[in-house]
């Protein structure tokens, strides 16, 4: 059996969720796992849905895992179709403008517009809250922003910091694992 941490984040067109979910491959693999990202937008007008989902595992990974350890969902529709697709004992986070049963809620969009392009910028509170969940240091996510966030680093820096600082701390040390 492989051990397998699955993360899935959705939200509309244009909030860089396709991003964020290239962004926890490449923190994954730079981590020495093995990655498998799924995106799927159908939609590729500004404010339809899509979504990104990407498993991870110490071993080989070739196929992406529906049932997530982490979903992090940026608008509503996000949370409705996502709810089910949290394994037990997993996490869901929803932007504060967002209601969800036993979520976690974080200021994503409200924080979000004090930076010029807020909707684009919310992918990167997506990754902020996978590197709080995975226990992540903030030095670990200003370098993983820095390179993956070219345009508007500081900006993007300073969001994903602010997100990461009002994350609550795993409740388990670095990524937390299930056998898939």
């Amino acid at each position: 059996m492989k051990r397998v941490f699955t993360f899935l984040v959705g939200g509309k067109a244009g909030q860089g969720v396709r991003k964020a979910g290239t962004v926890a491959s490449h923190l994954f693999v730079d981590m020495g796992r093995g990655a498998f990202q799924m995106d799927d937008y159908p939609s590729l007008i500004r404010g339809g849905y899509n979504f990104s989902v990407v498993s991870t595992s110490a071993d080989e990974i070739t196929s992406h895992y529906m049932n997530a350890d982490l979903v992090v969902a940026l608008d509503a529709a996000s949370y409705e179709v996502h709810k089910d697709h949290l394994v037990k004992g997993g996490m869901m986070v929803c932007d504060s403008a967002v209601s969800g049963a036993g979520a976690i809620t974080l200021p994503i969009s409200s924080e979000a517009k004090k930076y010029p392009n807020p909707s684009l910028i919310s992918g990167v509170g997506a990754v902020a809250a996978l590197a709080a969940a995975i226990g992540l240091g903030r030095e670990g996510l200003g370098g993983l922003v820095e390179r993956e966030y070219k345009r508007g680093v500081e900006d993007n820096v300073a969001y994903a910091l602010t997100i990461y600082d009002i994350a609550p701390p795993p409740d388990r040390p670095q990524i937390f694992v299930r056998e898939g």
